[in-house]
């Protein structure tokens, strides 16, 4: 008896380390951040459960519209702009232009939305910035995320210090969604401090390196396990 019970605990380990080494050679940058900042408090919070409070924040809409569609979130769509004669539908905007920050205590950004681009080649989002060192929005003043699943409520985390222009105080922020046109249910924006062991990709790093000894790891366990195996084998 003593001997299965092992070989079970035994086979939970290795299932447990196997399931540790998947996570290691296919890193996720987005959800390795929102494990480093879980127990973190948030330096800015802004809460779009009340959408008609959105604007008392100083936000401001670029190309869309409030649609009341939710008393939970807000929800912009993009507003047709004419073009040569035709009209089209740029990416909606939220910005807010009175936000200050010294952005050497701040680092990290949370998006909590659901996007529906109507190109979803196109389904990342972006947050411009702009700085009391350079005061407008700019290509080169961006951070943007990975593509996301359309329709999927989303928690989106970005490390702003991926751009070396974030820095300064913070004068202004802005999001995009999207790349192209369509809409977004926004919920919460959130802006954390900078943290103990802020370089996430270093991290990955130290996992990477780590792989060989959990293979070591997984290799004597399963070892261990065909030894117990036969001896209950034989025992039988």
């Amino acid at each position: 008896m003593y001997t299965d019970e092992k070989i079970v605990k035994l086979k939970r380990q290795v299932e447990l380390l196997e399931k540790v080494l998947k996570l290691a050679v296919t890193p996720n940058k987005n959800t390795a951040l929102r494990e480093m900042l879980s127990e973190e408090k948030p330096l800015t919070v802004f809460d779009f459960s009340n959408p008609f409070k959105t604007f008392e924040d100083s936000w401001e809409l670029i190309h869309a519209a409030i649609l009341p569609e939710s008393k939970s979130s807000l929800v912009i769509s993009a507003l047709p702009v004419m073009r040569d004669g035709e009209p089209v539908c740029y990416d909606p905007i939220l910005l807010n232009n009175s936000m200050r920050l010294d952005l050497s205590h701040a680092r990290y950004v949370h998006l909590r939305f659901t996007g529906y681009p109507e190109n979803p080649n196109r389904s990342y989002a972006q947050v411009y910035f702009k700085t009391s060192l350079e005061d407008t929005y700019t290509q080169n003043k961006r951070v943007r995320s990975e593509p996301y699943t359309v329709g999927e409520k989303l928690d989106i985390y970005l490390d702003m210090a991926e751009n070396p222009q974030w820095k300064g105080t913070l004068t202004g922020f802005r999001v995009d969604f999207m790349e192209c046109g369509g809409k977004a249910e926004l919920e919460l924006i959130e802006i954390y401090n900078a943290v103990p062991a802020p370089d996430i990709d270093s991290v990955f790093v130290h996992i990477v390196n780590e792989i060989g000894a959990l293979k070591e790891q997984v290799d004597d366990l399963q070892e261990q396990v065909d030894d117990l195996q036969d001896q209950a084998d034989d025992s039988e």
